[in-house]
């Protein structure tokens, strides 16, 4: 597992030097935490191909969508308070499960 603190200095020696969390899950597979223009993504997806993502949650706040990373299995959806799923069109008002819709 190999967390952030901060969002100083990239490593160059992380797995992920882009990346703000990065852990690797048994099935081969990662948990990738991005910095995506005006919020944070976190992502799961083959491990060691560079830009593979199966799947994507984006949240508002870089300390809820690490909190989500690091609880995260892979499948399923992770921690609530993500607002906006790009790869299936499913959006969470203020990240509330009751206000979910589905924009294609």
């Amino acid at each position: 597992m190999y967390p952030r603190s901060t969002l100083g200095e990239l490593d160059p020696n992380h797995p992920r030097p882009s990346a703000l969390y990065w852990r690797p899950l048994d099935d081969e597979r990662e948990v990738v935490v991005y910095r995506m223009g005006y919020n944070w993504r976190v992502c799961v997806g083959e491990r060691g191909t560079f830009g593979f993502i199966e799947n994507g949650y984006c949240y508002k706040d870089p300390e809820l969508a690490l909190r989500a990373a690091a609880a995260w299995s892979g499948e399923g959806d992770p921690l609530d308070g993500w607002h906006r799923n790009p790869f299936d069109g499913r959006r969470r008002e203020g990240g509330d499960p009751a206000r979910e819709v589905v924009r294609r």
